[in-house]
């Protein structure tokens, strides 16, 4: 996929992600992978449930459970893709997600009607080699719910420290914790957890 990288002008530029930054997309694909990237289709349908609730399809899927407090509470399940499009390769099974070591592994994606609630995530784990955990804080990783965003940036200004990391098992499930990830105000923070587990393509 590719990764979102905010380029802000101002003093508030860690602070005010997605909200007054634009948002300019570079293709950590063409930077880091040479063969054709992972699997990554935002269609659903066809096949039989698994035991995690995900349907097979051409693509690998994941099921997706958030957890979200704060200034804005989220709580719900849905079925998605991460990471996300613009490529999509069935033979990019859930192992090979989890395993392909490219130095700056993907994490975004986005779900609809979680909760109520329309979620988007981004980032890339820093010096990824294979299944594990690895921190997040102070990295460009980040949430949106309903279109505001919520940073892993430190901001100073808004006297904000937010903590997050993941941990990636060997079948690409994942798991995302955070704390007081940073919005526009002081008062805009939330903390939780993004969990998912992982369907191989039909």
């Amino acid at each position: 996929m590719s990764s979102v990288r905010l380029v802000c002008t101002g003093v508030v530029a860690t602070a005010i992600v997605l909200a007054g930054c634009s948002s300019t997309k570079t293709s950590k694909i063409a930077e880091t992978r040479a063969s054709t990237p992972p699997a990554v289709n935002h269609s659903v349908g066809g096949g039989s449930p698994s035991a995690g609730g995900c349907s097979p399809d051409i693509t690998a899927r994941i099921c997706l459970t958030a957890s979200i407090t704060g200034k804005v509470s989220v709580s719900g399940s849905a079925v998605t893709v991460a990471p996300e499009p613009p490529e999509a390769d069935p033979s990019w099974t859930c192992v090979k997600l989890a395993t392909f070591v490219n130095g700056d592994t993907d994490l975004g994606s986005s779900a609809s009607g979680v909760g109520g609630h329309a979620l988007q995530w981004d980032g890339t784990v820093p010096g990824f080699h294979g299944p594990g955990t690895y921190p997040l804080s102070g990295t460009e990783f980040y949430i949106t719910v309903d279109g505001v965003g919520y940073s892993a940036v430190k901001s100073e200004l808004l006297h904000s420290d937010p903590t997050a990391s993941v941990n990636i098992d060997a079948n690409f499930g994942v798991r995302i914790t955070f704390t007081n990830l940073q919005g526009q105000t002081p008062a805009d923070r939330i903390s939780g957890a993004l969990s998912w587990t992982c369907q191989d393509p039909e």
